[in-house]
């Protein structure tokens, strides 16, 4: 399991128009399982979707944006953004000028009971 803040008023945002940060993770090859967590007190529905890690490649699967901060109403989505956050990541650790990564944007294709691990 592997866990990255999207919507947290603690972390500084990488963009000067909307609450965001870039994220760039290390992950085993395998199918992944990815949904939103909320820190709510009781169980929710939340919608839930999948992509897939192979050994020695790279992927983009879009930006997590949601319409409605601190909460769920129906509205997140997995948007292109592929040139905005490749250009800040390249810009920022410029190791990454040679990778190239493969677009494969999150759908999601369902809704499941969302149990925050931490309550």
């Amino acid at each position: 399991m592997a866990t990255t803040w999207v919507d947290n008023f603690v972390i500084k945002s990488d963009f000067a128009d909307h609450q965001g940060s870039v994220s760039v993770l290390t992950l085993s090859a395998g199918r992944y399982r990815i949904y939103p967590v909320l820190v709510l007190a009781k169980p929710i529905q939340t919608p839930y979707g999948y992509f897939d890690v192979t050994a020695g490649k790279a992927i983009y699967i879009g930006e997590y944006y949601a319409a409605v901060q601190c909460g769920y109403a129906g509205v997140g989505e997995f948007r292109d953004q592929e040139v905005r956050d490749l250009d800040f990541v390249r810009q920022k650790n410029p190791g990454f000028a040679l990778v190239t990564f493969e677009k494969h944007l999150v759908t999601f294709e369902g809704n499941d009971i969302n149990r925050h691990p931490y309550l």
